[in-house]
């Protein structure tokens, strides 16, 4: 279908719309262009096109939208599909937005969700304001010293639907404590026979669970990485932080330093 316009896709009613129609319409656009766009859109109309389009591109919008009206449709959402939308967002976005509910709502989505899913975002949410440990995601991928690479490829193909980037593959023991990294280029260039032991870079930077998080953004630029490893006080992985997690805080922080210059309140 043609592309419509901001002003034309305002005008539209995704409430009586025909949901084959709705799926079109999102599916023509980058889901950051949709949610500006539906970010504009009242609560109900917004709730009831995320219900007619498929999980995975519901929540791909979803997550582009501003926190405050993330919170606002939630419950206009049905039940089912609410515990859908909140299964397939990434471990730290979902226990992000869980925190941000009041505690009868929060506990009432906890009880719709799988035990392990309700497991990781409790972990997630006990972690102190600004430290690595609130921002870090669970979706992280590893593998192990003793493989070969032949076996790590097929590990990380079973990885990598349901993990945030495998761009960078961490290397643990069978204590789950962090001994090395590989990239892709890395597996790529290596012998199919060879161990992920030999191939692997064993001077690894990681940051801790408790670190503050402007620290890990200062190591994350000092190196030019896109994510880094998170690890607890016995060096065990528990996690990972990625660029965009950490552009967003610090954006924030911009913002914030620049209304304090200002004089000025933020929420002016």
């Amino acid at each position: 279908m043609s592309h419509l316009s901001q002003q034309e896709l305002g005008e539209l009613d995704f409430r009586t719309i025909d949901p084959k129609k709705a799926r079109e319409i999102v599916s023509s656009l980058h889901p950051a262009d949709a949610a500006e766009v539906l970010s504009n859109f009242d609560e109900d109309q917004l709730a009831e096109l995320l219900q007619k389009i498929d999980l995975d591109t519901g929540k791909e919008i979803f997550e582009f939208l501003p926190p405050e009206k993330q919170k606002a449709i939630l419950p206009k959402l049905k039940r089912d599909y609410l515990t859908g939308l909140i299964s397939v967002m990434s471990p730290d976005d979902r226990a992000d937005l869980v925190e941000e509910l009041d505690e009868d709502f929060r506990e009432e989505i906890l009880s719709t969700l799988v035990h392990k899913e309700r497991q990781n975002i409790q972990d997630l949410i006990k972690y102190e304001e600004n430290t690595a440990g609130a921002f870090m995601t669970t979706d992280y991928a590893f593998l192990w010293p003793e493989l070969t690479i032949r076996e790590a490829w097929e590990h990380l193909r079973q990885q990598a639907p349901i993990k945030e980037t495998i761009y960078y593959v961490y290397v643990v023991d069978r204590q789950h404590r962090l001994i090395g990294i590989l990239s892709l280029r890395d597996i790529i260039m290596a012998e199919p026979e060879q161990k992920v032991g030999e191939v692997m870079d064993k001077n690894v930077i990681a940051v801790r669970v408790d670190d503050d998080i402007e620290h890990v953004a200062m190591e994350m630029n000092k190196y030019d990485f896109l994510a880094m490893p998170v690890v607890d006080l016995e060096n065990r992985l528990v996690g990972m932080i990625t660029f965009d997690d950490i552009f967003d805080v610090m954006t924030e922080e911009a913002t914030e330093d620049m209304y304090h210059l200002a004089n000025l309140d933020i929420e002016e």
